[in-house]
């Protein structure tokens, strides 16, 4: 006897049902088996996003603080006596700086005892006055940012920083933002004044401090994680 066509029709159908049921629940089963695995592959993007965010604020805070290597080595001190300059880029001083073609002077301590003492910028060398600030705490960028000028002291027909009687003059710890005769930035300090032995009628010391740094460029600011 032949087989009903409607018969086998309906037992295929049957079996295609039964089929995609079984898949949907294997769906189901590994769905529900790799939930672990699911979770672990969660923490482990969480995990290199923390590190790409962390990474970024560390290049950040290096952008931020960005300086280039001192021309100077380091922070230096030095010893003004009266009528002495300074050379920045070399830490020289000299008490006849006209004599010595080979070096760019850049600042001049002058001193009249018991009387006016000033700090005069020599050709070329312009300044920034700042205060009684942090000397650690400046930053490169606000040292080559400064609005610089020279301005002359009607008094003495100089560039002077100042020129005041003594007990008149910038305290201990006053900041200068200086640009050199080469172009260069220093942030400067007065350190202290130092009476020699005791004695008014002599001029007394000028002790400073300073750092000198090329001017350049930023680097490129660091962009933020995707």
């Amino acid at each position: 006897m032949a087989r009903s066509p409607g018969k086998s029709q309906g037992s295929g159908e049957s079996q295609g049902c039964a089929s995609w049921f079984k898949w949907l629940v294997g769906i189901v089963i590994a769905c529900l088996g790799a939930g672990g695995g699911i979770v672990a592959l969660l923490n482990y993007f969480e995990s290199q996003n923390q590190q790409k965010q962390q990474q970024y604020q560390v290049e950040l805070d290096r952008w931020n603080n960005f300086s280039p290597t001192s021309i100077s080595g380091g922070v230096q001190a030095a010893t003004l006596n009266g009528l002495v300059s300074i050379d920045f880029e070399t830490g020289s001083t000299s008490t006849s700086p006209s004599s010595d073609k080979q070096k760019h002077w850049d600042l001049l301590f002058g001193c009249w005892p018991k009387s006016y003492e000033s700090l005069r910028a020599l050709d070329g060398v312009s300044w920034s006055e700042v205060g009684v600030i942090d000397f650690d705490s400046i930053r490169y960028r606000e040292i080559r940012d400064a609005t610089y000028f020279a301005s002359q002291n009607p008094s003495t027909g100089y560039n002077d920083l100042y020129y005041q009687h003594m007990s008149n003059v910038p305290r201990e710890g006053f900041v200068f933002y200086i640009k050199t005769y080469e172009g260069n930035v220093a942030k400067f300090q007065i350190v202290s004044y130092v009476l020699i032995d005791n004695n008014p009628l002599i001029c007394r010391d000028m002790n400073i401090r300073y750092e000198v740094f090329p001017v350049v460029s930023d680097p490129p600011r660091p962009y933020p994680p995707n």
